[in-house]
């Protein structure tokens, strides 16, 4: 997958230990590639030294569930990593402020790569915290909608994805079955009746 330009820029002036100037908003309409391109740019990052091995994603479906301290949590478990956070602008303005609240606070500590993406309306959200909005980088706004080839190859390697796991968890369980065999208990073997374990007279 190729790095936007912008991202690249981002991963090339990257340092080891630090996230400075790295946190990035990435817009556009869906499917447009802002989450390939987000996994893209951390791995990037990652190659280089310059993130950790924990990234934790969001999304609009969590947005409907989610309480306080799921927030809370998901920033305190992303500490020395990436949080890449999908779609706030479908969260309740409520949670909209927490969690640019709590983006402002992480960027300051300087302990959590941000990445946030999703429609062109998140980038309405993100200017209205002006405080969040100075400390992340020029917004990176996707036009390209995929063409039908693009979404037939995408349908191809979700495909042999899904295929994989199912080959994989049949393959478990069929480990999981053996296993089980093994560990049942088994019948303890009768000595066979041969002759030489016959009674008779002790020869004179």
């Amino acid at each position: 997958m190729t790095l936007l330009p912008e991202l690249q820029e981002s991963v090339d002036r990257a340092t080891r230990g630090s996230f400075k100037g790295l946190h990035q908003v990435i817009a556009g309409p869906s499917p447009s590639g802002k989450t390939t391109q987000a996994r893209a740019y951390i791995e990037a990052l990652r190659q280089k030294g310059s993130s950790g091995n924990t990234a934790i994603f969001t999304n609009a479906v969590d947005w409907r569930n989610t309480a306080w301290m799921d927030i809370e949590n998901a920033f305190k478990n992303a500490k020395g990593g990436v949080l890449v956070i999908d779609e706030l602008e479908k969260a309740e303005p409520a949670f909209q402020r927490i969690v640019t609240t709590r983006a402002t606070q992480a960027i300051e500590d300087g302990d959590t790569l941000l990445i946030f993406t999703g429609a062109p309306e998140i980038l309405d959200v993100i200017r209205g915290y002006p405080g969040l909005h100075r400390r992340l980088n020029a917004p990176i706004v996707l036009t390209r909608q995929f063409t039908e080839d693009d979404m037939e190859e995408f349908s191809i390697q979700r495909q042999q994805i899904e295929n994989q796991r199912r080959t994989a968890a049949l393959r478990q369980a069929e480990w999981k079955e053996a296993k089980d065999e093994d560990l049942r208990p088994h019948k303890k073997m009768a000595a066979p009746k041969t002759a030489r374990f016959r009674r008779g007279t002790v020869p004179q």
